[in-house]
């Protein structure tokens, strides 16, 4: 699953480099250690991810950290806004061009920007602008240092119940479950889609309510191929999933073998530019609300004439604009769910006049 282009020229603070931080509240662990690592994975799907929370169109949310030993490098930079919430959204969108990813909280704003995007970070304009708002001196940075995130998140990954689907990373066990549920088996890799961000099960979520066998699927920056695989998993005729990531690909690839779907699920490397001219009955995107924006023409116009566009990524203070948007692209809502800040809504064309 995305492009970050512009932002806002430049500094960078040395300091301690420490962790990134949860964007979960609680974490169910055994021990102080697993609960940190999986505080720092659970960050890292958020804040380093590109395809949905990045800056390049579909390079699909696929973290830049390093797969290899971990090192002083410093990969992130951590923006923190002394804010009230009700300031959020504005911010968000001002920095969301640049930045990978956001965690809110009563007390702050924090911003997470690929050292490679910093440059384009005017800190002495986004000062002043938090002056002119009320707001002196209210803007931290401290770098984040790269790591070995594969391992971590290897280490502390654990199913995840989403609507229909139970997601169990390759290295677990599949718990007893006395619900009916279709288990998917997934070795992230670092692709963004394991089920533990409540985007991704947002988007399960609303795909179990919607897909009725023999559909065919489209998913827009695939990540580790979760939705294309639960989709096939659950009767699709045939799914496609775009992701402009290399690795992402092969690691979709990988995961669709490991569910015994890959003679229904294609990957493709690229974006909509690699989605044939046809109609999907099912199209599903869970990128950022400025990627949604941009590429809503192509989704409505995949969309066959009954079916529907799940859309999943997007800030709960962000709703209006894409159902405004909708609107403009004759769609409207259907279903509309939230989970921890995040909002997801399936959409289907309106009837012909």
């Amino acid at each position: 699953m995305p492009p970050v282009a512009h932002a806002i020229s430049a500094f960078l603070r040395q300091s301690e480099t420490t962790e990134p931080p949860s964007l979960r509240e609680t974490l169910d662990t055994q021990s102080s250690r697993r609960e940190t690592h999986a505080k720092e994975a659970s960050a890292l799907e958020m804040s380093l991810a590109s395809r949905t929370r990045g800056c390049s169109q579909f390079s699909v949310l696929t973290p830049h950290a390093s797969h290899t030993t971990p090192s002083s490098r410093m990969d992130t930079i951590e923006l923190t806004l002394d804010i009230p919430p009700p300031e959020h959204d504005r911010y968000v969108a001002r920095l969301e061009t640049c930045a990978t990813g956001f965690v809110q909280d009563d007390a702050e704003l924090r911003a997470y920007v690929p050292t490679n995007r910093w440059a384009d970070i005017d800190r002495e304009t986004l000062d002043a602008r938090l002056a002119a708002d009320g707001y002196p001196n209210a803007l931290t940075v401290r770098p984040l240092a790269a790591k070995n995130w594969n391992a971590i998140w290897e280490d502390t990954l654990s199913p995840v119940r989403a609507g229909p689907f139970l997601v169990c990373p390759t290295s677990t066990e599949v718990p007893p479950t006395r619900d009916e549920v279709t288990v998917l088996r997934i070795d992230p890799e670092m692709s963004f889609g394991t089920g533990h961000h409540a985007t991704t099960r947002l988007a399960l979520r609303l795909l179990g309510e919607t897909l009725a066998a023999g559909d065919r699927m489209l998913d827009v920056g695939t990540g580790t191929g979760l939705l294309a695989i639960a989709a096939c998993r659950s009767g699709a005729a045939g799914a496609l999933g775009v992701d402009t990531s290399p690795k992402a690909v092969r690691n979709a690839r990988d995961n669709a073998r490991q569910n015994e779907v890959a003679d229904c699920v294609a990957v493709r490397e690229g974006s909509m530019e690699q989605v044939p001219d046809t109609h999907y009955d099912v199209v599903a995107a869970n990128i950022t609300r400025r990627i949604v924006l941009d590429l809503l023409p192509d989704l409505a116009g995949r969309l066959a004439p009954d079916g529907t566009l799940l859309l999943s990524g997007i800030l709960r203070p962000q709703r209006d604009d894409i159902l405004d948007a909708a609107t403009a692209h004759d769609l409207q809502p259907d279903t509309e769910i939230t989970e921890e800040g995040w909002w997801a809504v399936s959409l289907s064309p309106l009837p012909q006049r």
